[in-house]
């Protein structure tokens, strides 16, 4: 079977760190999905503001594999990074075929200009510029299931971090955010221009929470740096608490 994208998502992920390990952990994020040619049809899109929530079928486009050394068991996060599980037990993004499932919120459709449509969706856990292979609706009817056994992830809850963010780092973040709002040649312009900057300090929050660190690492004195729309947070985990130490303009 030969594919082909039908768009691309503009998203506020630069780099692979940082992304949340699912779709829907957080709520703030906000993306762009526009189409490509001949997809780019309003047509396509009728009705599609009815539905709540979109399934996403994606490609993992950095982790291209090569089938015939693809691997049955990988380390899932989860797992510490030291157990292994069937890949078909995981969504591990090394895959034979590198495909994605993501849930999103559709906030937006504008078929204003109908040869440019676009959507805007919450909560997607794209890197940007990842192809789109299809898009379908979310039904709750058949889409929600109440279930019993959630695999390994039952006995590894989620573990959320305490965040310090000082208001000093948050104001040199507002003069970043601000730059780029002025500056409608600014790179980062159309993405930003999605969000207030309430909006854009939560989503990060959101992601920071998280951890977006290898489930390995524990080295208490490690920086980190996490690539955020326009802006490169740099931070460092002690315990339970993720420290902010500095917030730079991301390079383009």
């Amino acid at each position: 079977m030969e594919i082909h994208p039908i768009a691309y998502i503009s998203s506020p992920f630069k780099k692979k760190f940082g992304i949340p390990r699912q779709a829907g952990l957080v709520q703030n994020t906000l993306s762009k999905i526009c189409f490509c040619q001949p997809y780019n049809n309003a047509d396509a899109l009728r009705y599609i503001d009815e539905y709540d929530r979109l399934w996403l079928i994606w490609q993992f486009s950095e982790n291209l594999v090569d089938k015939s050394n693809w691997l049955p068991l990988v380390r899932p996060p989860r797992l510490g990074g030291d157990k292994r599980a069937g890949v078909f037990a995981t969504r591990a993004p090394y895959r034979p075929n590198n495909l994605c499932l993501s849930c999103v919120e559709l906030v937006n459709c504008d078929t204003s200009d109908i040869e440019s449509p676009f959507l805007i969706v919450r909560g997607a856990d794209l890197l940007d510029a990842t192809p789109i292979y299809d898009i379908k609706p979310y039904m709750p009817f058949s889409d929600a299931f109440d279930v019993e056994h959630g695999g390994f992830k039952d006995n590894h809850p989620d573990v959320f971090l305490e965040i310090i963010f000082s208001d000093e780092l948050q104001d040199k973040a507002r003069k970043i955010y601000n730059g780029c709002i002025n500056n409608q040649k600014s790179p980062y312009y159309d993405l930003i221009s999605l969000y207030s900057f309430e909006n854009l300090i939560g989503a990060i929050l959101e992601c920071l929470e998280c951890d977006p660190r290898p489930a390995y690492h524990e080295d208490k004195n490690r920086q980190y740096g996490f690539d955020f729309a326009c802006f490169d947070i740099k931070f460092i985990v002690k315990n339970k608490s993720l420290q902010v130490v500095d917030v730079l303009e991301a390079s383009d």
